[in-house]
């Protein structure tokens, strides 16, 4: 298949499994990030994931409005 991929390599590792989750999947990971990068080095980031849920109780905004402020706090930090 390599040879019909345009500046594709062939490359045979060894073990029984070449999934990306077994065996040596450091190296097939890099060697697939070189394919398509052009690049062998790993980039450093300081990126990080971070998850953000929201919450909607119903009919809140219309409670906070008549409850006022501190009320709807303290009836917030009850739950």
């Amino acid at each position: 298949m390599a040879a019909y991929i345009r500046e594709a390599r062939f490359i045979e590792f060894s073990g029984e499994y070449h999934l990306p989750w077994e065996n040596d999947s450091d190296r097939i990971r890099a060697e697939i990030a070189a394919f398509v990068t052009g690049t062998h080095g790993m980039l450093a980031t300081n990126r990080f994931l971070t998850t953000v849920q929201f919450l909607d109780i119903v009919g809140s905004t219309e409670r906070a409005a008549q409850l006022g402020d501190t009320a709807w706090l303290g009836l917030l930090k009850m739950l």
